[in-house]
């Protein structure tokens, strides 16, 4: 009865129910470089919603480390699960807001089809990894009840704001 009890709360039923890339903000990386943050917002298996930034370069080195770990010389084709592709870096390919939507889409599509591939994709310890919030990932704020108070104390949650 307790082992039944134990295995219910580890960690070994948790998994990626979905991910969604869903925008991206610019990050500066010096006086004249930058490079653009993609935010994911991830729906986990125990009911949670996080939402995580990562860099073209993070899917990148994610994609490497799925590929040496599905992908070996010595596995049948039969035994390999599927991955969908990225395109990867260009040279001399400049970041531009044109770039980073492109590549936002890119991304995205990566993650849905990853997901979907198959069912073990999204229990694999290494897709939990990845998507699993990091200190410097966004804190979402804490749902608070209270009305929107001004600094002169007025209170406006019941101001109907058609009237003015």
């Amino acid at each position: 009865m307790a082992s039944s009890v134990w295995d219910s709360l580890t960690c070994a039923n948790l998994f990626v129910a979905f991910a969604a890339v869903t925008g991206f903000a610019e990050k500066k990386m010096g006086r004249l470089s930058m490079e653009y943050v993609f935010v994911v917002e991830v729906f986990w298996s125990d009911g949670r919603t996080s939402h995580i930034k990562r860099t073209y370069k993070d899917f990148l080195r994610f994609y490497k480390l799925l590929v040496s770990q599905f992908r070996s010389k010595d596995a049948p084709d039969d035994d390999v699960l599927p991955l969908p592709r990225l395109e990867g870096k260009r040279w001399y390919r400049r970041y531009t807001r044109g770039l980073a939507e492109a590549r936002e889409l890119e991304l995205h599509n990566f993650v849905k089809e990853l997901l979907k591939a198959s069912p073990e994709m999204a229990s694999e310890t290494v897709v939990i990894d990845f998507f699993e919030q990091r200190p410097t990932d966004p804190v979402p704020c804490p749902k608070e009840d209270k009305p929107f108070e001004v600094p002169n104390g007025r209170d406006h949650s019941q101001t109907d704001l058609r009237a003015s």
